[in-house]
């Protein structure tokens, strides 16, 4: 953010002191985080789960039902139809993280007990960016996330007119958001400059408005470290890492192996603890940044990677008390050294936050799928809020094991107070998803930097382990949160040897290689008529070798959908697609903005799935590319699930 643009957002609060900016700031500057939670904080998740798995000692089927959809608060009858309550609180709070899986219906929020709603606009348009930009309004499948603050004073109570909606809406309680007027078009439009700015800030890789920076070389490998230090008291506020040379080039195949086996370690140095130096930070590498696969670009508010150029960033302020360290260690011996550039924008502080940024790894493998239970990921003990997760998960089976619903669990009550409706919607993205269907690896992402989970003595996050395959699962990966200092890490780590990638198992069903399915490809926006479906899932007999499609029914002409997706290599290649069609129609495609020249014609007659030949491609070493799928004839349906890319023949 450039110093004009923080005057711009300044000048906005001082003109109106009790707009929503203040909320924005702590989103760009979240150093607040490393402070103790206020008495009043909290996060309160409202979803469409299951009512009867309220109760923990009840029947297994209720605790682990799949029944996640159109489960409201209650229902109501509006000016224009039913409209079903997702959402009731009383404040002050305000609404930080809500998501749809199908934007369906007409979303509208009732502030402070008015019968006027200040927001009444078709769900869409919360995720399109008609409302708000990347990264507050963002598509995802047929749905959505969206995590623009709506404050509240007194009560808030939220409604949609789609009966079957499945959702999550995180609602943070505290007293910043008292006095906060609601938020509305008006509002927005006058803020529509400092809001581009703010977004445009926390999709940076680092926060130039620090003003002390450093940087150091150095290598790493078995029998070298690369430690760091800088002295007193202070706040890292963003740092960088870069790959910058080894001994030989470090392939796309080998680079997940290194972040593997190079673990990233912090700590920082205390009058109370004497000498000693307290470890906050105990991870492998790749893991902290999420990129354990290292096949797509991670990029969000808080973590990023580029695999292309090698390079690695954190958003995360990282509070320290009489110096800090951060050290890289490779404890297994790799044929290769490892360059690396460590960039650093940093503060000092006369007196830090008590908190500390923590991270700890957490494995377990093979885990059994029957019966369904769940399995606890990682505790944290302490007070704190959570910040992040980011997972590595290998599945066996063929069908997702994504199946079963978060559970966060504060201060040892007796049932968790963040109940979710399933991984699949609980992590923001999908990073990579090896495929076909949910066999092999799923990499993924979950920030809380609008919905941390503040906690007082300790927190605990188990998944459920639901899945329709009788198969084993494998959960690795790091949790991220702001703790007291004083506890120890929860987990020991295992060693390298322990640590590296297990291999995909043998896959006893059709693989169709260099194939993306939907679940890797990011849907960006759609447009004309029909009617839109998102990702839905296919009956067994149609599958295939993919389990969802992107379905767009009573598709016209000049219906589209565009994408982006993931693929490293360079050179020509195939491009085909899997189409689900029946009653005829065409489609077309454009891909990195060139219109291929095939017009695709999908069969008449019953639902099927054919294998059609777009046309050849020359692809750069760009990690992200563009997809358009366009209707030329409509028909009652037009599917895909999935994008084959097959290399020339030299």
């Amino acid at each position: 953010m450039t110093m004009f643009a923080r005057l711009l957002i300044l000048a906005c609060q001082a003109q109106d002191p009790g707009g929503y900016e203040a909320l924005l700031e702590r989103m760009i500057h979240p150093i607040w985080m490393a402070e103790l939670p206020a008495p009043e904080e909290r996060v309160l998740l409202f979803s469409s789960r299951d009512p009867r798995s309220s109760d923990a000692s009840g029947d297994p089927d209720a605790w682990f039902s799949e029944d996640d959809s159109g489960h409201f608060l209650g229902t109501h009858v509006g000016t224009d139809g039913p409209e079903h309550v997702m959402v009731e609180a009383s404040g002050p709070g305000f609404i930080s993280r809500l998501r749809l899986d199908s934007a369906r219906g007409q979303l509208r929020f009732y502030v402070d007990g008015s019968d006027q709603a200040s927001l009444d606009l078709p769900a869409m348009e919360f995720f399109d960016g008609t409302l708000a930009p990347v990264p507050f309004g963002r598509l995802s499948g047929g749905g959505g996330v969206f995590s623009l603050p709506i404050p509240f004073t007194r009560s808030i109570r939220v409604t949609t007119t789609d009966g079957d909606a499945r959702y999550a809406v995180s609602v943070q309680m505290t007293n910043l958001a008292e006095g906060v007027p609601a938020l509305t078009r008006e509002v927005l439009e006058r803020h529509r400059d400092p809001l581009l700015l703010t977004a445009r800030q926390l999709m940076a890789s680092s926060d130039p408005l620090v003003q002390r920076k450093t940087k150091w070389m150095g290598a790493v490998d078995f029998k070298n470290e690369f430690p760091v230090s800088l002295r007193g008291n202070g706040a890292v506020h963003w740092f960088r890492f870069s790959f910058i040379g080894v001994d030989a080039p470090l392939d796309q195949a080998e680079l997940p192996e290194y972040l593997r086996a190079i673990r990233i370690q912090t700590m920082d140095h205390t009058e109370s603890a004497g000498e000693q130096e307290r470890i906050l930070i105990d991870v492998p590498f790749g893991d902290f940044f999420a990129a354990s696969v290292a096949q797509t670009p991670v990029r969000s508010a808080t973590l990023g990677f580029n695999p292309v150029g090698q390079s690695f960033y954190c958003r995360l302020p990282m509070p320290y008390e009489e110096g800090f360290t951060l050290k890289l260690v490779n404890d297994r011996e790799l044929p290769k050294t490892v360059r690396v550039r460590l960039d650093v924008g940093f503060e000092q502080l006369l007196q830090p936050p008590p908190l500390r940024l923590r991270a700890a790894y957490f494995q377990h493998r093979n885990v059994p799928t029957r019966p369904a239970h769940d399995q606890t990921l990682f505790q944290a003990s302490g007070a704190g809020r959570l910040i992040g997760l980011g997972m590595t998960v290998l599945n066996e089976g063929r069908r997702t094991w994504a199946n079963g619903d978060e559970k966060i669990w504060v201060d040892g009550e007796s049932t968790p107070s963040w109940f979710g409706t399933g991984l699949t919607d609980y992590f923001d993205r999908t990073i990579w998803h090896e495929g076909p269907e949910h066999f092999g690896y799923t990499a993924l992402l979950r920030s809380h930097l609008s919905d941390p989970v503040a906690f007082r003595s300790g927190l605990r996050f188990d998944v459920g382990v639901v899945h329709p395959d009788d198969c084993q699962v494998h959960f690795e990966g790091v949790a991220l949160w702001y703790g007291d200092p004083d506890f120890p890490l929860p987990v020991t780590m295992p060693s390298g040897e322990e640590r590296v990638l297990q291999p995909i198992p043998e896959a006893s069903f059709e693989y169709v290689p260099g194939a993306l399915d939907l679940a890797t490809v990011q849907l960006k926006k759609f447009g004309g008529e029909g009617d839109f479906r998102g990702l839905v899932d296919l009956p067994p007999a149609w599958s295939g070798s993919a389990d969802q499609v992107l379905l767009i029914e009573n598709a016209a002409p000049g219906s589209y959908a565009s994408m982006k997706f993931p693929f490293l290599r360079s050179g020509a290649f195939h491009v085909k697609a899997r189409m689900l069609g029946g009653g005829g129609g065409q489609v077309r495609f454009r891909i990195n903005g060139r219109r291929m020249a095939r017009t695709i014609e999908l069969p008449q007659g019953d639902a099927q799935l054919v294998d059609a030949e777009i046309g050849i491609i020359q692809f750069s070493s760009s990690s992200s590319h563009s997809l358009i799928l366009e209707v030329v004839e409509g028909a009652e349906f037009i599917g895909m699930t999935q994008l084959v890319l097959v290399p020339v023949e030299s």
